[in-house]
């Protein structure tokens, strides 16, 4: 039976880099809310419980990625969904899909997912990503995003081809015919190439301004 879809998994070395870094800020944060009972603060308990339960979140969600073993990305014929069988799935079809741009801000690459029309999209989401995703319009990405760092290296190379081939079948408007794993016949000579056809904004141009640092804070929040 031929395979009809391709899965992206999450880095495990990246998971791991995770979890030993959110550690001490969630233990940090507690222990500040300890700190702040004895001074009897209210402002530092309330400040500390807040790092510590956020970075509670961010621990156990590298624990449970890095456990389950599921896939960070699906690509089939039609849709592509991201973070699938999870509370934080969503199911983008390629007729939705507009274009795609990549982002690189704090030497991290985002690969955001452009929509004719995001509203209906976002409305259809669950209410936890909908908490989760709103965020991402206040600092400037496009509602659903790719981080493409998280990905396992050597799955890289097939993750730009496919999303390449998707945009080149889109534009010829020849999705009907489209085969997600017919990858073989159109690899990209380079991350560089795809970075700088989809880049918007090529380093060229770059400026350091407020859109840039909204951009960069937001990534790293």
């Amino acid at each position: 039976m031929q395979e009809t879809s391709l899965h992206f998994y999450h880095s495990k070395v990246k998971l791991i880099l995770q979890i030993i870094v959110f550690f001490p800020f969630m233990i940090g944060g507690y222990y500040m809310a300890y700190m702040g009972v004895i001074e009897q603060s209210f402002l530092v308990i309330l400040l500390a419980l807040f790092i510590g339960i956020l970075f509670s979140c961010f621990w156990g969600a590298a624990i449970l990625k890095l456990f389950r073993n599921q896939p960070y990305i699906t690509l089939t014929n039609v849709y592509i969904q991201l973070d699938p069988q999870t509370k934080s799935e969503v199911t983008i079809y390629y007729d939705h899909i507009e274009s795609i741009q990549v982002s690189e801000t704090s030497f991290q690459k985002i690969i955001e997912i452009v929509l004719y029309d995001e509203g209906p999209v976002f409305d259809q989401s669950s209410l936890y990503n909908k908490i989760r995703l709103g965020p991402n319009r206040l600092f400037g990405f496009k509602m659903f995003t790719i981080a493409y760092n998280a990905i396992r290296k050597r799955d890289r190379p097939q993750l730009l081809t496919a999303l390449d081939n998707i945009i080149a079948y889109k534009e010829d408007q020849a999705l009907g015919d489209f085969i997600i794993t017919d990858t073989s016949n159109k690899l990209l000579d380079s991350q560089q190439d795809f970075m700088g056809k989809y880049d918007p904004e090529p380093s060229i141009d770059l400026i350091i301004d407020n859109a840039y640092f909204k951009k960069a804070y937001g990534y790293s929040i």
